[in-house]
């Protein structure tokens, strides 16, 4: 009877497997490498359905499918964007957060829709509160048009927020419906500020600062050289009933 050599066939099974198994961990320590890089400059990139973001120069990106998250290299904060299958805001949320924090979503203080930008629909923001950091800025905000749900979630400390409010604004800022394209004023000219524009640009920021709880200011519009309009709204503060002209020093 032939004698049947085992072991080569052994080994050779034994050194496939080491070797598949060597070049899954070069290929994760690779991707931890990469998680783990600050970038010099902001990189563009796009979610999975396709919608455009930017991530701020001095922070790193770690892909959690479906959420990305970004931290940056000397602070405990993150933000992260999640592309998500939904029906609704709530939903699309819920989702994010699932994918961000598995079962640790933060309590709901308040929801709000917000003015929409950018080609989006809807937009709608979220505030909440962490019992375990009461002292973190935990917001989250909802961008839907056609069958697409994006959420970017904020995750700062408040001491940190003051300082990354710029960065959060410019992450919030690139997120666009896929297909949106900026409006330019390339090779338009401006228009005259005539009597009824400046009476209807006047209704805009007053109609702001009333929204903003701001208790008055001064405006100046100026077109070619020419003060078209020097004037005030409102009161100087809230405990007085002086009004703001167009001399009140702020």
């Amino acid at each position: 009877m032939k004698q049947i050599l085992w072991w080569p066939l052994a080994a050779t099974v034994l050194a496939a497997c080491f070797s598949g198994s060597l070049q899954a961990s070069t290929e994760r320590k690779a991707d931890a490498a990469a998680g783990t890089t600050v970038l010099q400059d902001d990189l563009r990139q796009h979610t999975r359905s396709g919608v455009p973001y930017i991530v701020p120069a001095g922070w790193t990106v770690e892909s959690r499918t479906p959420v990305i998250v970004m931290v940056p290299s000397d602070d405990d904060a993150r933000m992260a964007v999640a592309d998500v299958d939904a029906s609704t805001a709530d939903q699309a949320v819920a989702a994010a957060w699932n994918g961000y924090r598995p079962g640790r979503m933060p309590k709901l203080l308040n929801a709000s829709d917000r003015p929409v930008r950018n080609g989006w629909t809807q937009i709608r923001s979220y505030e909440y509160q962490d019992a375990q950091a009461s002292d973190r800025f935990l917001r989250a905000q909802v961008l839907h048009e056609g069958d697409t749900w994006v959420v970017a979630i904020m995750d700062l400390p408040q001491s940190v927020m003051g300082r990354r409010e710029s960065q959060v604004t410019r992450l919030l800022s690139s997120l666009r419906a896929k297909g949106y394209e900026p409006p330019t004023l390339a090779g338009k000219s401006a228009n005259v500020l005539d009597a009824g524009r400046i009476e209807s640009l006047i209704g805009f920021v007053d109609d702001a600062r009333r929204r903003l709880h701001v208790p008055g200011l001064a405006l100046g519009l100026v077109q070619n050289g020419r003060v078209k309009f020097a004037g005030g709204m409102d009161v100087r503060s809230l405990d007085s009933e002086e009004r703001v002209d167009a001399s009140t020093l702020f």
